[in-house]
């Protein structure tokens, strides 16, 4: 189609190619994206091949996944209307849609409901990233450092080249191309130019004193266990990726599973699936269940201790280690009492994870002790199960929240009061789980999963592992809180993706 509107073009002046870039960035800004795009196929058929001609090709792009999304979206919401009709959208159309009874433009529909309406809808990966270029091409502050960092995991995953990425980053940051393009550096994106300067080489003390910190590791009663576990963990994280890889297969464990949403058809398939997702999780806990346990002596604490602290120097941070030396050494926890798989960390984004689910473990310990009012005893023990699972299969600890908790628990006293069972109240101001948990002043709510049945914590959390869009919940590596609420045989998780828990008390 593109290729027949380039070949019945004309040849325009400057003037002439000035003005139709100015029409269709103004349809842009208006949410005009079709029409848009029409106009950007002219521009592009009269540039000739060069830099522009491919950062207008990349930007057509990006107006091809945006349309994408709304189309996914009104699919979606043609399909599943009660679903939108929780987050307050119905009657998606390639105009825009009704938001609370009031029509709007698409360019007029709050991002948030868009994004939330993209997560519980499951949409693609084309979506995701037309939902990437909406935050950058109009949304806030935090919406648009959300869309970076959404950036930097699509082109780790290699779903986005590193071209599209760069010619992304230039659009929505205003400004020209960096030569060397951009690189991100602890949460930031900066161009590679501006990188610092290497650091100057270590002086001979400061090399001695790194290689002497290493010789107490190269002793054998240290180093075999260390091997040992540093290979466990190894085969640990490769049984983790394939279950999560499948628990997580959109395609293959779908949801809805259950007629009438879902075909009987393809309903069928579910239960085989379900098995090797059952089959796959029992491997990874075999494994994790199986953690050898190393003691560290006196003076291999002494020696990790000043291996890290020399490290905090910028000539010694990249320093090679012994060759015998695994690199998990750079990053143990000198000060644990032992190490495990639960500790065990081979990068520095691993150390952080760990150093951050010990803070949580510390805020939850909390719940037996001064908060212990605040939760039932079941709610507790539902915390646990969640966390325990979650760390198996490599994922953060959640901590608990107790706005959340009201939200979750009053949730699941509605149900068992009026004997209706899902996620959607009669009250239209409680009528979505994101309702209940903005009316708790909790305004990052994340998700939510609900259960009915007399098995206690354990059976509800089997009952959630056994349908695929409660398990991907459980597992979301988005979720930072978390509470779980009790009112009969009636279950209410709610999701968070909010730090309150980092709050001074």
């Amino acid at each position: 189609m593109i290729a027949l509107l380039l070949a019945l073009l004309s040849c325009f002046g400057g003037e002439e190619l000035d003005a139709l870039r100015t029409q269709a960035q103004t349809l842009e800004q208006r949410g005009e994206l079709r029409e848009a795009a029409a106009v950007w196929v002219r521009v592009f058929g009269e540039l000739t091949p060069g830099e522009d001609r491919e950062a207008l090709g990349e930007r057509m792009s990006a107006l091809e996944r945006r349309l994408q999304l709304r189309r996914e979206l009104i699919e979606a919401c043609s399909r599943q209307p009660a679903l939108f009709a929780g987050l307050g959208l119905s009657a998606l159309d390639e105009q825009g849609g009704v938001l609370e009874e009031k029509r709007l433009r698409w360019q007029e529909l709050p991002l948030d409901r868009i994004a939330k309406a993209f997560t519980q809808a499951k949409l693609s990966r084309s979506a995701r990233q037309g939902l990437i270029h909406e935050r950058l091409e109009r949304g806030n502050v935090r919406e648009r450092a959300q869309a970076f960092s959404d950036l930097a995991e699509c082109l780790e995953r290699g779903e986005l080249g590193k071209a599209a990425v760069w010619a992304t980053l230039a659009r929505a940051r205003g400004e020209p191309l960096p030569k060397a393009g951009y690189v991100y550096v602890q949460g930031r994106w900066q161009a590679a130019s501006d990188l610092p300067p290497p650091p100057p080489p270590a002086g001979d003390a400061a090399l001695q004193s790194f290689q002497r910190a290493q010789q107490p590791l190269l002793e054998k009663a240290f180093l075999d266990p260390l091997l040992a576990l540093d290979q466990q963990y190894l085969a640990l994280e490769k049984l983790r990726s394939e279950a999560l890889g499948l628990i997580f297969d959109e395609e293959k464990y779908f949801y809805p599973f259950q007629p009438p949403e879902c075909p009987p058809e393809k309903a069928r398939l579910f239960p085989a699936v379900q098995q090797e997702v059952d089959r796959r999780v029992t491997e990874v806990r075999r494994a994790w269940k199986s953690s050898r346990r190393l003691k560290p002596s006196a003076a291999a604490r002494a020696a990790l201790r000043e291996l890290q602290q020399l490290q905090a120097d910028p000539s010694l941070a990249k320093l090679a280690l012994d060759e015998r030396l695994p690199e998990c050494v750079r990053w143990l926890d000198p000060e644990a009492a032992d190490w495990t798989l639960s500790n065990f960390a081979r990068s520095a984004t691993e150390a952080r994870q760990r150093a951050q689910d010990r803070q949580v473990a510390e805020h939850n310990a909390r719940l037996s002790g001064d908060l212990k009012p605040l939760i039932g005893n079941e709610e507790r023990e539902q915390l646990r199960i969640t966390n325990e699972y979650r760390q198996m299969l490599g994922r953060h600890l959640l901590a608990w929240n107790p706005k959340l908790q009201i939200a979750a628990r009053e949730h699941s006293r509605w149900m068992s009061t009026t004997g209706k069972f899902g996620h959607f109240q009669d009250d239209p101001a409680l009528r979505t789980p994101f309702d209940r948990m903005k009316a708790q002043g909790y305004l990052q709510g994340a998700g939510e999963n609900v259960h009915m049945g007399d098995s206690g914590p354990e059976g509800a959390h089997v009952g959630w592992t056994h349908s695929s869009g409660h398990h991907c919940q459980i597992l979301s590596p988005t979720a930072r809180e978390f509470a779980a609420g009790l009112s009969g045989p009636y279950w209410t998780q709610n999701y968070g993706g909010g730090t309150e828990y980092l709050q001074p008390r």
